[in-house]
């Protein structure tokens, strides 16, 4: 077993890995210390902390790029243990692959194109809404009407209610989200993903 405390703020206070069970929480500050001499002596009892079994557990995965290791159980569930510190963050998840029984390892390499394609998609469906608006809104300032047939929820209507805010309106909003879009592609390429996953075998 090994158990992990921290009081770093945005952290998952108490991960621990107790009888093939993932053991994780956020309690009280006063508390903290208790719950955690106790889980080090195995006492797992009343201590209201989420727990996943080995029963239900799916996947272990880690992804260097993010500041968390997430836990996959039940049928489409999952948990974030999050650890900042990143050699606590590989430690924690070393330590489960090779514990966690009936399980195998898979390091997977991203190539840029992979880890940075959703920026990528992310900037052309702002930049088709921002020049189909775009149009839209110099048509109406130059006296054009328009009507959505149907649902106003369309994309179609989407977009007109994005024209008729007005061209200066349109570029204020949709700049910034190209340039984002952008910026997060070039970071996402510049250090492509890896990620580790820890795999039970049923």
């Amino acid at each position: 077993m090994n158990v992990w405390k921290s009081i770093e703020k945005g952290d998952s206070k108490i991960i621990a890995y107790l009888n093939n069970t993932i053991y994780k929480g956020n309690p009280k500050e006063s508390e903290l210390e208790s719950i955690f001499r106790k889980l080090k002596t195995g006492d797992t009892q009343n201590l209201n902390l989420f727990e996943i079994n080995q029963s239900v557990l799916k996947e272990v995965r880690l992804d260097e790029r993010k500041e968390c290791i997430q836990i996959f159980f039940g049928q489409n569930s999952y948990e974030e243990l999050k650890i900042k510190n990143k050699e606590i963050r590989n430690e924690i998840y070393n330590y489960l692959s090779e514990n966690i029984p009936n399980s195998k390892k898979i390091t997977k390499h991203y190539s840029k194109i992979e880890s940075g394609k959703k920026a990528l998609y992310a900037f052309f469906v702002i930049l088709i809404f921002f020049i189909w608006s775009s149009y839209l809104a110099l048509d109406i300032e130059n006296g054009a009407e328009y009507e959505v047939s149907g649902s106003g929820h369309s994309i179609a209507g989407i977009v007109l209610g994005i024209g008729l805010l007005g061209i200066n309106t349109i570029l204020f909003i949709f700049i910034p989200l190209l340039i984002i879009s952008i910026l997060s592609f070039f970071i996402n390429t510049r250090k492509p993903k890896i990620v580790h996953k820890t795999i039970v075998i049923r």
